[in-house]
C-alpha cells in the first residue's frame, strides 16, 4: 500500500503507521502528530534540502548569475542577474528542477514573504514593472529585514504572497531561504499586507 489510509468513519482521523519495511501496523498516528510533520518550518526545511543541499550543481553561467544575485532579500545584489540567468545554457532544466522540487512540498501554492518599501508597494499596486525580486520562504527572515536598523526612517511593510512554482526565476540566497520570482506575474489583489 503506497498511500496511508484514514480509518473508516474517521474523516479527520489518523494515518495508519508504517514500519520501516513499509508494512502497515495497527498503530494509528494521531492527526496532531501528522500535522506537526507538515508545519511551515518543516516545509521550509524540506524545500531548503531539495533546492540547496540536494540540488545538482548548476552550469557555470547559472552559478555566476546566482552569485551575482546574492544580495538576498535586501536587494543589494545585481538585479540584472535574474534576467541574465534566463539566457544561460541549461536554464530550462534548472528552472524546471526548482519548480518540481518546490511543488513537491507546497503544491501549486507557495507562501513567500518580503519586506517591501511602502513606495515600492504603491508602485506595485499601480501596475509598475517591478521585475524579479527575492522573497523568503521564512516569514522571520523578512520580518528581520523589515526591522533592520538600516531601514530606520523608511516605511517598510511585510507582505505575503502565495505563488505558483512556475513563476520562480531562480534560487536566491540560501541562508535566507530566498526564491527569486517575477513580481509582474503576481496579481496585486493577492498580496497580503501583514
Amino acid at each position: 500500500m503506497d498511500q496511508p489510509r484514514v480509518p473508516a468513519g474517521s474523516p479527520k482521523g489518523g494515518q495508519w503507521a508504517k514500519s520501516s519495511s513499509g508494512a502497515t501496523s495497527g498503530a494509528v498516528i494521531s492527526r496532531g502528530d501528522w500535522t506537526k510533520r507538515n508545519t511551515p518550518q518543516n516545509q521550509i526545511d524540506a524545500v531548503y534540502r531539495k533546492i540547496w543541499e540536494d540540488f545538482p550543481d548548476p552550469t557555470e553561467g547559472i552559478e555566476a548569475a546566482e552569485q551575482a544575485w546574492a544580495g538576498g532579500v535586501a536587494d543589494s545584489g545585481e538585479p540584472e542577474a535574474a534576467y541574465l540567468v534566463q539566457q544561460m545554457p541549461g536554464y530550462f532544466n534548472y528552472r524546471s528542477d526548482i519548480e518540481s522540487r518546490v511543488s513537491s512540498v507546497f503544491g501549486e501554492n507557495v507562501p513567500l514573504y518580503r519586506s517591501v518599501d511602502y513606495e515600492q508597494l504603491l508602485e506595485w499596486k499601480g501596475g509598475a514593472d517591478i521585475g524579479p525580486k527575492g522573497f523568503s520562504l521564512d516569514r522571520k527572515v523578512s520580518e528581520n529585514w523589515k526591522n533592520f536598523a538600516g531601514n530606520a526612517g523608511r516605511k517598510q511593510v511585510l507582505v505575503k504572497v502565495n505563488v505558483s512554482p512556475s513563476i520562480i526565476v531562480m534560487r536566491g540566497k540560501a541562508e535566507e531561504q530566498e526564491l527569486v520570482v517575477d513580481v509582474n506575474w503576481i496579481s496585486f489583489n493577492t498580496v497580503e499586507v501583514l
